[in-house]
């Protein structure tokens, strides 16, 4: 699994967290989607850093994009 494939897993299993339409069950899939995908801590690692360097890239865009 790449990084950006471990996010969007991430994500997935977040947003069941925030909004549990079906109750316990909605739950019980994302605490085992988000479990699952940080088991791997190395990848753990990359995504994070991967999103700094994301974040980082899109703050100085923005910043350039206000000069023009």
């Amino acid at each position: 699994m790449n990084a950006d494939m471990m996010e969007h897993r991430l994500r997935v299993g977040c947003n069941l967290w925030k909004s549990a339409t079906h109750g316990i069950i909605d739950c019980d899939t994302a605490a085992s989607i988000i479990r699952k995908t940080m088991t791997d801590s190395s990848l753990a690692t990359r995504a994070s850093s991967l999103r700094k360097k994301n974040e980082q890239h899109w703050n100085i865009k923005s910043v350039l994009q206000l000069d023009y």
